[in-house]
């Protein structure tokens, strides 16, 4: 079964079939549906610069953009008074003490949001990944809350 946009046929997977190079992704960035999500195929995937939007009851999209987006910690610029307003605050940070929580976190609708755009199967594969110390998180609690976290892969070979 394949879907079918203005461009053509989009490629759907079956579980065990692999991802198509990157570089056969539509302008958009689309790439296939359909795959599987368990860790490795995950993983795999990722370190070829294909990510996937798993939402409930939707097929798996695989998208490859170019450019991609990176952030880059290093980069960030706090200007002087945000950074008195933060120091102000009691944040306690840790890293992979509530990985789990974070991505949970991370898949929630907002209010911006109108459904989860991670299903519970993706969010499982990554937590495999951080079990296996494939990925990581760093989380920010402020009075015993988690108020932010963020996360990501290992892309490179261990």
């Amino acid at each position: 079964m394949a879907f079918i946009d203005l461009l053509g046929e989009i490629p759907h997977l079956e579980a065990t079939e692999p991802l198509p190079s990157a570089s056969n992704a539509r302008p958009n960035g689309l790439l296939a549906y359909g795959g599987s999500l368990d860790s490795n195929y995950l993983l795999s995937a990722l370190r070829s610069g294909i990510y996937p939007l798993s939402m409930p009851d939707k097929p798996t999209s695989w998208w490859s953009p170019c450019p991609r987006g990176v952030f880059f910690i290093k980069d960030v610029k706090i200007s002087s008074r945000r950074r008195r307003k933060l120091a102000a605050l009691e944040f306690e940070t840790t890293i992979n003490k509530h990985f789990s929580q974070v991505v949970s976190s991370c898949a929630e609708c907002g209010e911006r949001r109108l459904k989860q755009w991670m299903s519970n199967k993706l969010q499982k594969s990554y937590v495999d990944l951080a079990e296996a110390e494939l990925a990581l998180s760093y989380e920010c609690h402020h009075e015993g809350f988690l108020v932010g976290g963020i996360f990501g892969v290992h892309v490179t070979n261990k």
